[in-house]
């Protein structure tokens, strides 16, 4: 079928609104009022006892301070669908926003939610402003308030804002919109994650895909294997408690974000060495830069994992367990079909003894042939396949192809790397069947203390001096520089792409320069407009300690 015709232009005077939604009508009467001493969102039940969601409850009193700068007001007000909305004179101003939806099921543990959500706010024309929003689950309501909250515009130093009325249709095209933190690498503070899930709520990105093991560190305390994190002190300190994982799986939930774990093996695994004398075994045992794990026929090395896999399966609730699987090679003791071999048994035990989804980089497919039926498989390099091979291939993927924030344009407004079709070439049926979505990945290979930790030879990396906590502060305002706006283009290629749309012209410029001017409202650090910010400068500015060695931009 043609493709479905793109939304109406935006009126003048309307606010941006972003990612861009599916259909956007305005609608006939005056602008309404909302103000924190008159206003509350109402959760309606449609026709029985409102349903209750502390996630919902919590985003209610969250756009609350949102709207209203944190001046106090009345958030949530249950109503019964029974109970009339009181009567009151005519009026502009808007009483609630009245949300319906068809399930309070707010357990994102089933998976990939429906985000899809219709808003409608009227006014004037001899009737009171009224506002609905009606959504199939928590988490598109959750979405619509973020859309409730852009419409709602307020001139300098007013409490309150004003809304158009209007009438959103909107949803994702993908149900995969993911980001993906190395922390594997470069150690990232539980706050800096945090400041990244309210950016990512902003956006209406809903997947952290937390890589957690690398070359430098096994990031999560193991209470199996405490010897995992014991040497991370230091220039290596930085660990994430158990608590400190629990926290932040909740947090997430509640701006409708999962979680996605990624144990990084049999490659990648140089932050496991301190399990060797747990029985864990390296493809290069005697070499200094050994990174890769040998499948030795006694099981020890499938042992220690199983081991580790079900500790993680219990702190991560997604029903997703991403092991890695990239960038293996015949090394040592360990042929092609030994890596096949081991790559195979761990994803098997993730499918058929913890009962969750087994997803890998595409290498399991293109390079060992490891992968099982239903792997979700996500693609990163080009010469190792991207999306129209793997859906061909009938797997589920995930498109990380394009969009490495870590490979820095360097330009003030330059967005093209990041306004893309992600399934190029993925035919229609492959692209329903098999396209999950995307992501966008920040890796700290820059911000090392030496090149990949160790695992092999090349020049010191051009942020070696923001890698110790001490930096942490420097560290996270780079990485607010490098992944924003360029995050924001991204999070909306993947909710709603439109070809049409030209990166580089007049007015896409201009909504991005107005996302980002909503993200510093916020209190969301970010790139300022009109500033280049790469790994080691903000504004033509060197961040304090960096280190200004010559480098080329990727």
């Amino acid at each position: 079928p043609p493709p479905p015709p793109p939304p109406p232009p935006t009126p003048v005077g309307t606010p941006v609104l972003w990612p861009p939604v599916q259909s956007f009508v305005p609608l006939p009467g005056g602008n309404v009022s909302v103000t924190p001493t008159s206003f509350s969102f109402c959760l309606r039940g449609g026709g029985s006892p409102a349903p209750t969601s502390p996630v919902l409850a919590a985003a209610f009193v969250r756009y609350a301070t949102i709207l209203f700068q944190g001046r106090p007001g009345s958030p949530l007000l249950a109503c019964d669908a029974n109970v009339p909305t009181p009567s009151v004179a005519l009026s502009s101003t808007l009483r609630s926003l009245d949300v319906y939806i068809d399930s309070n099921d707010d357990n994102l543990t089933s998976g990939l939610a429906n985000e899809s959500y219709t808003l409608e706010v009227r006014g004037g024309s001899g009737a009171n402003a009224s506002g609905t929003v009606r959504a199939g689950t928590v988490y598109g309501a959750m979405r619509a308030l973020e859309t409730f909250a852009q419409l709602c515009t307020s001139a300098r130093g007013n409490i309150g804002c004003t809304i158009r009325p209007v009438s959103v249709r909107d949803a994702p095209e993908y149900k995969w919109r993911g980001v993906m933190v190395d922390t594997g690498r470069r150690f990232w503070p539980v706050p800096t994650l945090k400041w990244l899930l309210n950016a990512m709520e902003l956006n209406k990105l809903n997947v952290l895909h937390f890589h957690f093991s690398d070359f430098c560190r096994y990031a999560i305390e193991s209470k199996v294997f405490p010897e995992l994190t014991a040497g991370l002190t230091g220039l290596q300190g930085g660990v994430y408690t158990q608590d400190d994982v629990v926290e932040l799986v909740e947090y997430a939930q509640y701006r409708g974000i999962r979680v996605v774990p990624e144990l990084d093996v049999p490659g990648h695994a140089r932050g496991l060495l301190p399990l060797e004398k747990a029985g864990l075994q390296f493809c290069e045992p005697a070499d200094a830069t050994r990174s890769q794990l040998y499948d030795d026929p006694t099981n020890h090395t499938f042992g220690v994992l199983t081991k580790l896999m079900t500790e993680l399966a219990g702190l991560f609730p997604d029903p997703v367990f991403n092991v890695g699987s990239d960038e293996t090679g015949v090394k040592g003791r360990c042929p092609l079909a030994n890596t096949k071999n081991l790559e195979s048994k761990v994803l098997d035990h993730v499918k058929n003894t913890l009962h969750k989804q087994p997803m890998a980089w595409v290498n399991a497919l293109t390079t060992t042939k490891a992968a099982i039926p239903g792997t979700i498989l996500d693609t990163w390099a080009t010469v190792y396949g991207m999306p129209d091979v793997v859906t061909a291939a009938g797997y589920p993927c995930v498109a990380s192809t394009y969009m490495y924030l870590n490979h820095v344009d360097g330009a003030a407004g330059s967005y093209s790397n990041y306004w893309r079709d992600i399934a190029p070439g993925v035919t229609p049926i492959n692209k329903q069947r098999f396209m999950l979505g995307g992501e966008i990945s920040m890796w700290t290979d820059d911000y090392s203390y030496t090149h990949q930790c160790g695992a092999s030879s090349g020049p010191t990396p051009i942020a070696a001096t923001m890698y110790g906590p001490q930096e942490d502060s420097t560290f996270a305002a780079s990485l607010a520089g490098v992944m924003f706006p360029r995050t924001s283009v991204g999070a909306a290629s993947l909710w709603n792409y439109q070809p049409e749309l030209d990166p580089n012209s007049t007015v896409f410029v201009a909504h991005m320069r107005a996302q980002n001017a909503r993200m510093i409202q916020r209190g969301l650090d970010t790139c300022p407009n009109d500033c280049v910010c790469e790994i080691l400068t903000r504004c033509g500015t060197a961040y304090p300690n960096a280190s200004l060695v010559e480098y080329t931009l990727l």
